[in-house]
């Protein structure tokens, strides 16, 4: 049987202590048995492997909320991109009041200076052609939900919301959709995943065995297989399995 596991990656797998060793163990321990272990997250794909440097090495990177995934070798396996008039309708109906980064699928961009994880740009011109997504923070997770569903309802976008911020893809693009993409494509058998936010709803909805935090909302300690108290015991379950 092919297995394999999908982890979000900030607030599940990386915090701001950075990597727990336990993980970087356990997750070594799953590579060397033959389970493939990869990241599935709004960020980029930059955003990933900067702060990862050389702790751990992913099999697949899911990344800007499942609408760019690439392999271990960097090579392009699925990618869908917003068209550039809703990139720049957005944009117009919200830069006065948010701050707005821009994912490029392997960098993020920004019009602000606010941002340090970011290529500052001057204007949307200096923006790459194709954006895998839009993302900004809002007021709180409630304001959050309302643009969601304001912007699912007036653009041919996909938007989802991580707490107070807004995640905004290509319609028809989550990291669920990505994950069964992927499973098709490697043909496994098996796919495990964990998160730990609202946005992971569709991560942990598409896989087969389903893990999450105690201190996760309800939403997703209610529908999981289990909850644990990290990627380390989550493996470990998922090994047996």
């Amino acid at each position: 049987m092919r297995k394999a596991f999908a982890s979000d990656f900030d607030s599940t797998l990386y915090f701001r202590e950075g990597f727990h060793q336990e993980d970087i163990k356990a997750i070594r321990k799953a590579q060397k048995e033959g389970v493939p272990f990869g990241i599935c997250t709004g960020r980029s794909l930059h955003g990933v492997t900067v702060p990862s440097k050389d702790d751990i090495h992913y099999d697949f990177y899911i990344v800007a909320t499942g609408s760019l995934i690439v392999d271990d070798q960097g090579k392009e396996i699925y990618s869908h991109t917003i068209a550039k008039k809703d990139v720049i309708a957005i944009t117009n109906e919200y830069q006065n009041k948010y701050k707005i980064a821009y994912n490029g699928g392997y960098d993020f961009y920004s019009l602000s200076d606010e941002y340090e994880v970011v290529i500052q740009v001057k204007s949307l011109d200096e923006l790459p052609d194709e954006m895998h997504g839009i993302s900004f923070l809002s007021e709180s997770s409630d304001v959050a939900d309302g643009i969601c569903n304001y912007l699912n309802k007036t653009y041919e976008v996909s938007a989802f919301h991580n707490g107070p911020f807004v995640d905004i893809t290509a319609k028809g693009c989550s990291k669920g959709i990505a994950l069964q993409f992927l499973k098709d494509y490697y043909h496994i058998d098996l796919i495990g995943g964990m998160g730990d936010s609202y946005n992971d709803l569709p991560l942990l909805e598409a896989v087969d065995c389903s893990y999450t935090f105690p201190s996760s909302p309800i939403e997703l300690t209610s529908k999981v297989d289990k909850v644990t108290p990290g990627i380390a015991s989550s493996l470990e379950d998922f090994l047996q399995q």
